[in-house]
């Protein structure tokens, strides 16, 4: 059976994201469906121009049979939230006009939204959680020429004026499951946008942070991929010339035993690349560090959120101030660049809140940094609770999603935060994201194929002796 994977994204989404995302979760199922004899090809569009147009082309002279669409981003990361609803229901229109194939959704942003995308596309299945068991049994009842059962694990279904959403199967051993079709996507293309080869060495994640929608995806129990195996994976793409990584765990460096045995096999095999990741001040260790620094760590991905001890206790962050001060150190001991995100706004966060957030940040000697600000509310988040406590309207409508902000933030909270960045030349914020001269910087910098990350001073000390001269 012919089966087109189809990864509903573009440029403009991409471009709204903190860093571009390649399609890895249709890598993953590809792999199973190639296993299973269907003959499968994937489309990525993020490249494109004129995407609807590309879409209807290619469904048109392929002729599949099955049409899977993972949908990742259904916004964008960072306040003010931008929705790509509009764009997303535009290709799945063109893969309806072009009149060929069942069409499936699945992907994160499906996950959290299965009825009211089902519904919006006019679509009659998709798929819920990991996609790798559920795809392939739902391919396999299609090529009999059979109906899906209804209560396929993971089967979220269009019927009787409403939508069935099944509770996804949780896979138990992702070792059992063939590798990444990686040769589906154009990696080197996306090393040029500094975007890295997607690998993984587990799913889950146990910690709780409160606005988080990891654990809807993955759950919270950690199902590790043996050391070897990973390496093994990104050995075959380094032999095809991809020599750049991104580990696309929740928290690469937890647990850190794991993440230290992945790094000591990259180094065992002699492996010449660079990766980044997402890590954790928790469990941070010299040894774990080093490590790293010796296995081609090129940037960490430390996602903080906040430097104040009360507000780390209500976004459930699991770790402490010093915790993540002893990580600042141990970071700047073994060389490893650190990247720290931070999110203003949670519940309870207010002047006395931002001040010691600030006091912290400005003793860290971070690679560079960002601050957002607000929370997406997701669906069977603590922060979603939270939220209706405190008498919010919550409607989980993917074309706009709620977003939270404390009522306790001081009026004069984005003067307070222009005022951190304005004086720290390495940290930008939400405010800078539309700045034109951020973004011809950025332009030049991806054009002469450096990593805008690197240049980001050269904006900062512009947006400092701007703020100097002018003030607000």
């Amino acid at each position: 059976m012919k089966i087109l994977l189809l990864y509903a994204n573009s440029k403009s989404i991409q471009n709204n994201a903190i860093q571009w995302a390649p399609p890895y979760g249709l890598t993953c199922i590809a792999s199973v469906l190639r296993r299973e004899g269907h003959e499968v090809r994937l489309f990525d569009p993020s490249f494109c121009k004129s995407i609807a147009s590309r879409v209807w082309h290619y469904v048109t002279d392929y002729q599949p049979d099955v049409i899977g669409v993972s949908i990742r981003n259904i916004n964008s990361d960072s306040y003010p939230f931008q929705s790509f609803f509009g764009q997303i229901m535009d290709i799945i229109g063109s893969i309806k006009k072009a009149g060929r194939g069942l069409i499936v959704l699945g992907g994160a942003a499906f996950t959290l939204y299965p009825e009211s995308l089902l519904k919006a596309a006019g679509v009659k299945y998709g798929i819920v959680g990991e996609g790798e068991k559920t795809f392939r049994d739902f391919a396999a009842h299609i090529a009999r020429g059979e109906a899906p059962p209804e209560n396929m694990p993971g089967l979220a279904i269009s019927q009787d004026g409403g939508v069935r959403v099944n509770p996804p199967e949780v896979l138990a051993a992702l070792e059992d499951f063939p590798a990444p079709a990686f040769d589906l996507i154009d990696y080197k293309r996306y090393m040029k946008k500094n975007c890295g080869a997607s690998v993984q060495t587990k799913r889950g994640c146990a910690y709780e942070c409160a606005y988080c929608d990891y654990p809807t995806f993955e759950g919270r129990r950690y199902r590790l991929i043996p050391a070897g195996e990973v390496v093994e994976r990104m050995a075959r793409m380094s032999a095809a010339g991809i020599n750049r990584f991104f580990f696309v765990d929740s928290v690469f460096s937890f647990p850190p035993e794991h993440a230290l045995a992945v790094c000591n096999e990259i180094v065992r095999r002699g492996l010449k690349i660079a990766w980044s990741a997402y890590a954790n001040p928790r469990g941070a260790s010299r040894e774990l560090a080093e490590a790293m620094k010796r296995s081609g760590c090129a940037r960490l991905d430390v996602t903080i959120d906040t430097a104040s001890e009360k507000m780390l206790v209500n976004l459930r962050k699991g770790f402490t101030v010093a915790e993540i001060q002893a990580f600042d150190e141990i970071a700047r001991a073994a060389a490893l660049p650190a990247f720290y995100e931070v999110q203003l706004g949670g519940p309870g966060e207010d002047a006395k809140t931002l001040a010691e957030t600030f006091k912290v940040l400005d003793s860290l000697r971070a690679w560079t940094g960002y601050i957002g600000a607000g929370f997406r509310v997701s669906p069977g988040t603590s922060l979603e609770r939270k939220a209706r406590d405190e008498g919010m309207k919550i409607e989980h409508d993917p074309r706009n999603p709620p977003t939270y902000f404390s009522k306790t933030l001081p009026e004069d909270f984005d003067g307070r935060v222009m005022e951190f960045c304005a004086e720290h030349p390495r940290w930008r914020s939400y405010l800078d994201d539309k700045s034109p001269v951020l973004k011809a910087i950025d332009f030049a910098v991806e054009k002469l194929g450096g990593d805008p990350f690197d240049y980001f001073w050269i904006y900062g000390r512009y947006r400092r002796f701007k703020h100097r001269l002018f003030g607000r």
